[in-house]
């Protein structure tokens, strides 16, 4: 979708938290919650109980 035809609202969190863009850290980010919510780790640690996925080691990869 063009951006000329993106309608949006006031109500974007982005907007209202007056976030001006992101970094590779905020995507890298994203992407370990997402991982840790589809894994079947119970709590957020450095490594997973059950999955031992390193989110930290990912982290710093995801960053590069």
């Amino acid at each position: 979708m063009p951006l000329d035809k993106f309608k949006y609202s006031l109500g974007l969190l982005g907007m209202k938290w007056g976030v001006k863009g992101v970094n590779a850290s905020l995507i890298a980010w994203s992407a370990i919650l997402l991982h840790f919510l589809i894994s079947s780790d119970e709590e957020f640690a450095e490594i997973g109980s059950s999955s031992k996925i390193n989110y930290r080691e990912d982290f710093y990869d995801y960053r590069k």
